[in-house]
């Protein structure tokens, strides 16, 4: 048995290979016993619990307002289509992990592994799969820091 650390600000990646998050919460290192999805439920939760008693009411000029408000909505739609794409290219990812494994299940296969000829195709395709899934991977990292920002 043994054990790896992974530090990596690709949130599909963590969450499908961590099974414990160490996070830093006031200085110091803390331990959550979870999956990431479950801690960010479990972070999500604190922030609700928290949120009430640090909410205070602040009244500002209408004139303001209606100024931020075309922003915001641009903000609103902005993300809508960010998350929108984003869940494309989790969705092209799943496909391609899935094509990935289909080939290198097909490279084990002793028929297979005889044959040269059927072997270098395959490893072809392997590369060209991997690729793509190098390129959804970025492209999902530079999505994600995008909806990070708004």
């Amino acid at each position: 048995e043994g054990s790896f650390v992974v530090v990596s600000h690709n949130r599909h990646f963590v969450s499908q290979v961590a099974n414990k998050i160490w996070y830093i919460e006031d200085k110091q290192i803390k331990e959550y016993p979870g999956t990431y999805d479950e801690y960010e439920y479990w972070r999500k939760q604190q922030a609700a619990v928290i949120a009430p008693v640090k909410t205070q009411v602040t009244v500002e000029p209408k004139i303001e307002k209606k100024q931020e408000a075309p922003k915001s909505d641009n903000n609103q739609n902005r993300l809508k289509s960010l998350e929108k794409e984003m869940k494309k290219v989790e969705a092209d990812l799943e496909t391609l992990q899935k094509q990935k494994e289909a080939i290198e299940l097909k490279m084990t296969d002793p028929a297979v592994f005889g044959n040269f000829n059927e072997l270098q195709k395959l490893q072809q395709e392997l590369v060209i799969v991997n690729q793509k899934l190098e390129t959804a991977n970025k492209k999902w990292d530079e999505l994600a820091e995008t909806i990070d920002t708004l």
